[in-house]
C-alpha cells in the first residue's frame, strides 16, 4: 500500500501538471469568528498519447501545451484510459479560525487523511482530503493590518483575520482555533460523457 504522503505528493504533482490554465474561485466569509477562506482551482486536460509499457500518459493542457506523466501502480484502472480522455483536476484548500480563546492551554494538532478511488473497471480517478485541525498560541497582533501570528505545535503562521472579527477582544497568550482542509479530485472520463 502507498504511504498517504506519497499519494498526496502524487496528486499534487499532477494536479499542478494539469493545472496550468485554470479557474480559481476563492471565497471569504467575513462573519465567522475569525473567517473563512476557501479557494479552488479547476483544470482540464486531453489525453493525447499513452504508452502501457512505461505508464507515461501525455496531456494537452488547455492552452495547447503538453505535459507527460508516470501514472504509478497506485493509479487504479491505467488499462481504461484511451486517447481523446478529458482530465479533469480540482484542488481545494480552506481555513476556518474561531480567533477566540479556546478550551485548552495546551497546544496541539490533530491531522486526518482520505482516500477515495475508482472501482476496479471504472476510468481512473481520486480523492484525497487532508485535515488539520489546531490549536495555536496568539504571538502577535497587528491590527493595521488585520494579521494574527500563531504558533502552533509544529509551525508558526500569520493569519488574515476578517473584517467580521474584533482583534480587541484578542490578545498574546490566548490560544485559538483553526481547521485546515485541502482536497484533490482527479477524474478521467471518456469525452461528451
Amino acid at each position: 500500500m502507498i504511504d498517504r504522503y506519497a499519494r498526496k505528493t502524487l496528486a499534487l504533482a499532477l494536479a499542478t501538471a494539469l493545472a496550468l490554465a485554470v479557474v480559481s474561485q476563492a471565497q471569504v466569509a467575513a462573519d465567522m469568528p475569525g473567517g473563512v477562506v476557501a479557494e479552488t482551482l479547476r483544470g482540464v486536460s486531453t489525453v493525447e498519447k499513452i504508452d502501457a509499457n512505461t505508464r507515461e500518459v501525455t496531456l494537452k493542457r488547455e492552452d495547447g501545451s503538453l505535459v507527460t506523466i508516470v501514472a504509478g501502480e497506485e493509479v487504479r484502472n491505467f488499462a481504461q484510459i484511451r486517447v481523446g480522455d478529458i482530465v479533469e483536476v480540482e484542488v481545494t484548500e480552506s481555513l476556518a479560525i474561531a480567533l477566540e480563546p479556546a478550551y485548552t492551554q495546551v497546544r496541539e494538532r490533530r491531522d486526518e487523511y482520505s482516500c477515495y478511488r475508482a472501482k476496479l473497471g471504472d476510468k481512473p480517478g481520486m480523492k484525497t482530503t487532508h485535515t488539520v485541525e489546531a490549536v495555536a498560541t496568539v504571538e502577535a497582533i497587528d491590527p493595521k493590518a488585520r494579521e494574527v501570528t500563531v504558533k502552533g505545535a509544529k509551525q508558526t503562521v500569520v493569519l488574515k483575520a476578517g473584517e467580521g472579527v474584533d482583534l480587541s477582544t484578542i490578545k498574546k497568550g490566548d490560544n485559538v482555533h483553526a481547521v485546515y482542509e485541502e482536497s484533490v479530485s482527479i477524474q478521467v472520463r471518456a469525452p461528451g460523457k
